[in-house]
């Protein structure tokens, strides 16, 4: 996977995806990754690491020497730092959960029409 990425290493710095597997805007096209192990791993895995200023040196390290790489150690920490959520399924508990207590407090009413 480490030779994929250094072989499809941009000539300059991306800002935007260039290869999105068709999942630009609407619905997303899945892919059939069963037999194509590192397909996902390209041109666009540049823009991961550029946007997160990991330095990539530790890609030309094999990968059983990574545990003990400073560079690699920097990178997950930036990585496993990420804060991701889900808010559509956040606002969906959230709004569930609000109508719950409007109907504990007889104000259904009040919460059909407040969405």
């Amino acid at each position: 996977m480490a030779e994929t990425i250094l072989e499809n290493q941009p000539s300059e710095d991306t800002e935007i995806p260039i290869r999105q597997f068709g999942s630009g805007f609407g619905k997303p096209v899945f892919l059939n990754l069963k037999d194509k192990k590192f397909e996902l791993v390209g041109i666009d895995s540049w823009l991961f690491l550029c946007l997160l200023d990991i330095d990539t040196s530790f890609l030309s390290v094999p990968p059983d020497q990574w545990s003990t790489n400073k560079e690699y150690a920097d990178g997950l920490q930036k990585v496993w730092a990420i804060n991701c959520n889900n808010d559509c399924a956040e606002r969906g508990v959230k709004l569930s959960s609000d109508f719950r207590i409007c109907e504990a407090q007889g104000q259904s009413s009040e919460c059909h029409s407040s969405g």
